[in-house]
C-alpha cells in the first residue's frame, strides 16, 4: 500500500476572522482532534513504508491545538516528513522553538494580507457573508 501525503486537521478553530474564509458560511461545530483519534492515526501510519508526508492544516489554525508540538514530534519519530500551515499570529519564541525541536520540515505561513492595511480591507467583523 502506498500513500504519499496525509492531511491531518488538528483543529477547525481559528483565531482570525478573515472575510474570505469558508468558515464564515459553514455549519460545522468548532473543535479539536482528540488524543484518541490522533493515536489511531499514528498507529495507522505504522502500516506504511515509506511513511507518508504528514501535513498539519485544514480549516483551522493548527497552532491552536494545545498538543500540536507533541503531535508533530510523534509523527516525526515514525520517519515522516512533517509540514504545518499557520497564519503565523501565534508564533511566539516558545512556539517557534517547540516546532524546531519537533523537527518540523516545512512551516507554511498564510494570511489574507501582507500588511495590516490589506488584511483589514479583507476583514469585516460587523457582518457575515
Amino acid at each position: 500500500m502506498r500513500l504519499t501525503k496525509l492531511y491531518i486537521e488538528p483543529t477547525n478553530c481559528c483565531n482570525m476572522g478573515c472575510r474570505t474564509c469558508i468558515r464564515n458560511v459553514w455549519q460545522e461545530h468548532a473543535g479539536s482532534m482528540t488524543e484518541m483519534v490522533f493515536y489511531r492515526i499514528l498507529e495507522g501510519l505504522r502500516a506504511f513504508s515509506p511513511v507518508p508526508l504528514a501535513f498539519f492544516g485544514g480549516m483551522g489554525e493548527s497552532l491552536l491545538h494545545p498538543r500540536i508540538m507533541e503531535m508533530t514530534a510523534k509523527i516525526k519519530t515514525l520517519g515522516a516528513r512533517v509540514e504545518l500551515i499557520t497564519n503565523g499570529t501565534l508564533l511566539t519564541p516558545e512556539m517557534t522553538h517547540g516546532l524546531l525541536d519537533a523537527v518540523v520540515d516545512m512551516l507554511w505561513v498564510s494570511l489574507d494580507g501582507a500588511t495590516s492595511e490589506t488584511y483589514y480591507r479583507s476583514v469585516d467583523t460587523s457582518t457575515s457573508i
